[in-house]
């Protein structure tokens, strides 16, 4: 993906930890997991390849299709690739270069929900969490990348939704969370909201997010009611 504009996220324990099925043929195993993850809702963005897990190296499994890419390692890292283009992140854009807020929000929420399930895996819990979200070539052939605010609503959505173009080629956050109180919805919206904000963009124009007792958090029910 190095020569086509991409996103990627990546979660990871800080200390030392082991999975305990990811290289297991059972069903319920976090391999069998990764190769048919969990979505919010049909036909939506989501983490499928549609790919049977590869071992690499004894290192780490790996599912892939056309437009992402997933690998788990053992340790309990795990990192999502995906291509912005017409066909996923950008998707109906024939230029590939306007990211699309719905499919960009619903791919972090099934990322951070996925990664619920990596923890349930890992023989002992750690302490603290790493997550990063990347974005590169976004000034691929001099045509820079463009992100709109708000939520996508009608054909006409993007005329009124000020898009705006992305300050540089590349881009990165890392964010430190406590694994014992790790909520998933929360975490996607931390991501979500820091490249929005490295936009250009205002809170207000944030899509696809609720207020909750845990602090504003990315709505995957509001997400999951699309049709």
């Amino acid at each position: 993906m190095r020569e086509q504009r991409n996103l990627t996220l990546s979660a990871m324990p800080i200390e030392h930890a082991e999975l305990r099925t990811v290289f297991s043929d059972t069903p319920g195993s976090i391999r069998r997991q990764l190769e048919e993850p969990q979505s919010l809702r049909l036909s939506g963005w989501d983490l499928r390849t549609g790919d049977r897990a590869k071992f690499i190296r004894g290192e780490l499994i790996r599912v892939e299709g056309y437009r992402s890419i997933l690998d788990l390692y053992r340790d309990g890292t795990l990192i999502f690739g995906g291509l912005i283009n017409c066909n996923f992140l950008a998707w109906s854009d024939k230029t590939d270069t306007r990211l699309h807020p719905l499919a960009l929000t619903e791919v972090v929420i099934n990322f951070a929900r996925f990664y619920q399930h990596v923890l349930e895996d890992l023989r002992n819990l750690p302490s603290r969490l790493e997550f990063r979200v990347e974005l590169r070539n976004l000034w691929l052939e001099s045509e820079k990348t463009r992100l709109p605010a708000g939520p996508v609503s009608d054909p006409w959505w993007e005329e009124r939704a000020a898009p705006r173009p992305a300050p540089a080629d590349t881009w990165s956050y890392k964010l430190l969370i406590p694994a014992e109180t790790y909520n998933p919805d929360r975490v996607a919206f931390q991501l979500v909201r820091e490249l929005y904000l490295w936009f250009g963009h205002s809170e207000e124009s944030i899509p696809y997010k609720k207020e909750t007792e845990a602090g504003t958090v990315s709505d995957a029910d509001a997400i999951a009611s699309i049709h």
